[in-house]
């Protein structure tokens, strides 16, 4: 059997897939706890304020990990194929992953929805798109003629 063209990302697919579940899930126990089958709040919350609502902190846990995790996958694939060396891969996808899980779990699930998390997950999450689309532009500059 030859060796998978990608296996960096393939093997950060596992993690990240079983997170999205666990997020998942997540949403569903709450919907099951307040019997909730559609919808994106508790019936009894205040819309003015989401910060008590669970469901509705689950809900946007478990989409923002949505929002974020497709083109970081992308990008990882490219500089993958790209030639990225295997060790700053793993690095990139692992700190990725961390600074989302962080955003989540010690940020929106935090009381008030206000950890510190929130801060270093957003920041972080900036800084690693920045980082890896200025890794791409090193790798394309070739293309213009640039040395």
């Amino acid at each position: 059997m030859s060796e998978p063209r990608l296996p960096i990302s393939g093997i950060w697919s596992v993690p990240i897939t079983a997170y999205h579940l666990f997020l998942s899930g997540r949403v569903g126990w709450q919907r099951k706890q307040h019997q909730v089958i559609m919808g994106d709040r508790l019936p009894d919350s205040n819309s003015d304020n989401l910060v008590s609502d669970p469901l509705h902190t689950a809900i946007r846990a478990h989409a923002n990990f949505l929002e974020n995790m497709p083109l970081a996958m992308i990008l990882a694939v490219i500089a993958e194929l790209n030639g990225m060396p295997r060790r700053y891969l793993h690095w990139a996808l692992a700190s990725f992953f961390a600074v989302r899980v962080v955003h989540v779990e010690l940020g929106l699930m935090r009381r008030g929805t206000q950890g510190l998390g929130r801060f270093v997950g957003y920041w972080g999450t900036n800084a690693w798109f920045i980082g890896m689309a200025s890794w791409m532009g090193y790798c394309g500059r070739g293309y213009w003629g640039w040395k």
